[in-house]
């Protein structure tokens, strides 16, 4: 097993040495998250978020500190590295933070990054795991229409998948919407 914790602490000073103002905390944490160690992944962007907001990745950061406090709220992610200690104390857990349980933190980071970045494409992105959320976790159909109906062209435009439009079909079919699914899925299929 790697050891994700002790390597964050390694990158730290390597960044320091180099100067590289984040950037090499800034790969070691798309590296740990692209290896599930979602929890040195949040810490990694979160160092990058309070030590460097002014970084042209910054965006990128807040996205995936999102994506990593999302990540660990998985079901399957719950039992930690460190059986020792608690889910709760594992993710920093403090009443009214961001790694509170049931996505709901995530969520609100996702919502902060789209105010705060507007037509960034990170904003797209983060409106695009709203909507995700909404529908897969909080089931709220409703909720998810209305945002994923807002960025759907401009995510595919943007973006250059087509991640949006095929859950909008999805969230519209598990509306009763036949017709709009239609031609959603219609659309995917011609594009």
């Amino acid at each position: 097993a790697k050891d994700y914790e002790s390597a964050l602490g390694v990158y730290e000073r390597i960044d320091n040495l180099r100067n590289s103002k984040g950037h090499d905390l800034l790969t070691f944490g798309r590296r740990a998250f692209k290896e599930e160690a979602f929890f040195a992944s949040k810490k990694a962007f979160q160092k990058i978020i309070d030590s460097y907001p002014e970084a042209r990745f910054a965006p990128e950061a807040e996205f995936y500190l999102a994506r990593s406090i999302e990540a660990l709220n998985e079901p399957a992610r719950k039992p930690v590295e460190d059986p020792t200690i608690s889910f709760l104390e594992h993710i920093g857990h403090r009443p009214g933070s961001e790694a509170i349980p049931e996505y709901k933190g995530a969520l609100a980071l996702y919502e902060n990054i789209r105010e705060k970045y507007g037509k960034h494409p990170i904003s797209y992105e983060s409106a695009y795991r709203i909507g995700w959320l909404l529908y897969n976790k909080f089931d709220d159909k409703d909720a998810s229409l209305t945002v994923l109906s807002e960025v759907a062209s401009e995510y595919r435009q943007i973006i250059g998948t087509m991640n949006a439009d095929m859950l909008l079909g999805d969230v519209q079919l598990a509306s009763g919407d036949l017709n709009a699914a239609a031609n959603t899925y219609s659309f995917i299929g011609a594009y």
